[in-house]
Order: C-alpha cells, then structure tokens, then sequence
C-alpha cells in the first residue's frame, strides 16, 4: 500500500535564553501531482511563452509567426531583437543572418565605404589613394600631385607635376600648363611664376 499525506512539524529550540522555533510542512511525493493539479485548477494554466528570435534574425511586427533573417550589410548578436545592427562606416558584409560583427568585413586597401550597412566598398576615385583598411574615405593627393588611377592604395601613386605644369588644388587627376607669360622648372608645382622684365614667354607649359 502507499500511503499518502500532509505532515506539520513544529520544533521549539532554548538556547541561552533565547527561544527559536521553526515549523515545517512535509509532503509525501505520491501527494504532488494532486496538489499541481489542484493548483492549476484555482490559479489557471500558466501562459505560454512565445519563443525568442535566434541570434542573426529579427520579428519588428507583433504576431509574427516567424523571425526574418538579417539581410546583407547586417548582423545581430542578441536574441529576441525587433531590427539588426547595420555595419559600421568602412566596411561591408554580403551574408545573411549574420550574428557577429566580425562578419563585417574592412574594406581593403585602395577602396572605402561611407555608408554604415553596406554591401560592397567602392574604389578610390582619381586624385586619392588609401593604405589602410577598414576606412570611410580617401585620401587626397597634395597640390601639386596628380593621380589618374582610380583605386590606388599608397601615395607613391600622387605623381609630381612636370616642368611646366602645375596644380593649385588638392586631390586632382591631372596638371595644367603654365599659361604664356609664365613658367616653372621644377617639379610638384601649385603655381606658375610670372616672366620677369626682359624676358618672355609666348607657349603655354613652359
């Protein structure tokens, strides 16, 4: 036979002077799933819980049935998110449900990206170069340096100006001649010096 029953202890303690006391309800186990079910029964079933989206997906609706997954140029590294995180400015990611940073990926030497949640990194453009990754822009060549090529990933690519020549402004892909009635010998030039008394100059690049 097994018996079934609630017991009550109450245990009284004297120690130097003091009384402590404690009472303690015992409770065969053959006794539990009758008291669960009588509980549930005053206090209602408990509420079921709707699931958290995984890492590298999102739910931005309410009674979503499913989560999405987070597009390219994103990523999300927490559970139960409503949107992803973009990639930072300098770098890019082409996977999807990404749940990490890291799958963010710098953008190489001779390319930048300006935009956070990109995709791909775009070139350097003429006049400009860029040796080293992970950035949001270019740099520019200096006055006086020209640079043709798109892309460029080290300034040795910013080329003097000729003899000549010249180039008042930053970040340029070619040199202008020197106007007639001046002229410059050297090289990485940002002006032309004007002809002295005496002498003349009726060619332009000279």
């Amino acid at each position: 036979h097994i018996y079934v029953g609630v017991c009550l202890c109450v245990r009284v303690c004297i120690c130097d002077g003091h009384v402590f006391g404690y009472v303690g309800v015992f409770v065969n186990v053959a006794l539990l799933p009758l008291l669960l079910l009588l509980y549930f029964l005053c206090n209602g079933m408990p509420p079921r819980r709707c699931k958290d989206c995984p890492v590298g997906y999102h739910a931005n609706r309410t009674g979503a049935v499913d989560c999405d997954a987070c597009l390219e140029g994103t990523y999300n590294d927490l559970f139960a998110q409503v949107g992803c995180s973009l990639c930072p400015t300098g770098r890019y990611s082409t996977a999807t449900a990404a749940t990490s940073l890291s799958t963010c990926i710098p953008c190489s030497t001779g390319k930048y990206q300006a935009s956070e949640g990109a995709t791909t990194c775009s070139f350097c453009g003429t006049g400009s170069y860029q040796d080293v990754t992970g950035q949001s822009s270019c740099k520019v060549c200096n006055a006086g340096f020209v640079n043709p090529n798109m892309g460029s990933s080290t300034s040795v690519d910013c080329q003097p100006c000729q003899r000549g020549m010249y180039q008042a402004l930053a970040g340029q892909a070619s040199c202008v001649n020197c106007d007639p009635g001046t002229a410059t010998n050297l090289f990485g030039q940002t002006m032309c010096q004007p002809c002295v008394a005496g002498y003349y100059q009726n060619m332009a690049g000279q």
